[in-house]
């Protein structure tokens, strides 16, 4: 929990509590409590004492306590911005990870869309049957840039699987 050396936890809470009230709003759709004020990376944050904290941890120390170690304040609702205390549970980062694959927001960019990809599904085809035709590996990692290693996971379907 933040505390204040000088003026005490009560005083703390209460300035907290407060300066998190002024910058909310409800979302009478969702029912979350919104976050109006500066953001990073989706999440609210607040600066005290010159540290900034993640508003949606700061509603759950002011509403439930301390955060155990190992764990994150996760939102049910998958609102960012949200501090509303109901919408708020606790959990350990595989379990959010978890979460986030059942809910469908976890984007995997694979093959070509990957932003590292030097070969397409195309190339992959052609690579599949050179190989067949007898070219080996050494040699198809010459003509595409790409390692003997990589040739080999493509050409035994351990990469780029879903290419026929």
């Amino acid at each position: 929990m933040i505390s204040d050396p000088i003026g005490g936890i009560a005083d703390v809470t209460k300035d907290i509590s407060e300066r998190l009230e002024k910058r909310t709003q409800r979302n009478a759709s969702t029912g979350c409590l919104e976050w109006v004020g500066p953001v990073h990376d989706g999440y609210g944050r607040l600066s005290i004492a010159n540290i900034l904290h993640r508003v949606h941890r700061l509603s759950w120390e002011l509403h439930r306590g301390a955060i155990p170690d190992g764990l994150s304040v996760l939102h049910r609702c998958d609102n960012r911005r949200c501090i509303e205390i109901e919408h708020l549970f606790l959990g350990t980062s595989q379990e959010n990870t978890a979460d986030m694959i059942a809910k469908g927001r976890k984007v995997v960019l694979r093959g070509e869309l990957h932003p590292l990809a030097r070969l397409t599904s195309i190339s992959v085809r052609v690579i599949r049957r050179l190989s067949e035709r007898g070219m080996g590996h050494r040699e198809l990692g010459e003509i595409f840039m790409v390692n003997e290693t990589a040739i080999h996971k493509i050409v035994n379907r351990l990469r780029w699987k879903t290419v026929a």
